[in-house]
């Protein structure tokens, strides 16, 4: 009896364990998409799902949250806050593996990152409709930032609270 017992108790563990690995499973799955499909759509001009720029977008996110330390709903978030600076698909899939950069090498989540790249960008007057401009100016503005973190003892968010209280006297300087 004991070892029924035993062996039909491991049993409903294991079987309890699967469950609720699936359940996590379909949850970030959930999450991932519910924050993917909502951040596609307010990309300026639309972007609906099954287009060529929906599915690469989708695609760049399932690598980037398959081959860093980001999950894919991270990066889903880190979208969202590109969208919300009004980028276009393009532009958002050059700057987004930026802010998985930045995030890294700050400890900022995914989210907060982007969010600070975009803000920054707008608060320097460093905007351009050129990619190739745009793309050397984002990695200045992470350099420097990074950098000053690196070499002091302050935080990438109080950083980037001193830019927004300050950010016209840095960029007459």
């Amino acid at each position: 009896m004991k070892e029924l017992a035993s062996s039909s108790l491991v049993q409903a563990v294991g079987v309890g364990t699967i469950i609720a690995g699936m359940g996590k499973a379909i949850k970030t799955g959930v999450e991932f998409e519910d924050t993917f499909l909502r951040a596609t759509a307010k990309i300026k001009g639309g972007v609906k799902q099954g287009s060529e720029e929906f599915n690469k977008l989708e695609s760049l996110v399932l690598e980037l949250g398959s081959k860093t330390e980001f999950s894919t709903s991270q990066v889903a978030q880190g979208l969202d806050f590109w969208v919300k600076a009004g980028k276009t698909t393009n532009k958002i899939m050059e700057l987004l593996p930026k802010s998985l950069d930045m995030a890294t090498a700050s400890g900022l989540d995914l989210a907060r990152a982007s969010d600070i790249i975009s803000d920054a960008i707008g608060i320097f007057n460093l905007n351009s409709s050129d990619m190739n401009e745009l793309s050397i100016n984002t990695n200045r503005i992470m350099d420097v930032m990074s950098k000053t973190i690196n070499m002091t003892n302050t935080s990438m968010d109080e950083l980037f609270e001193t830019t927004k209280i300050a950010g016209g006297i840095f960029t007459s300087a």
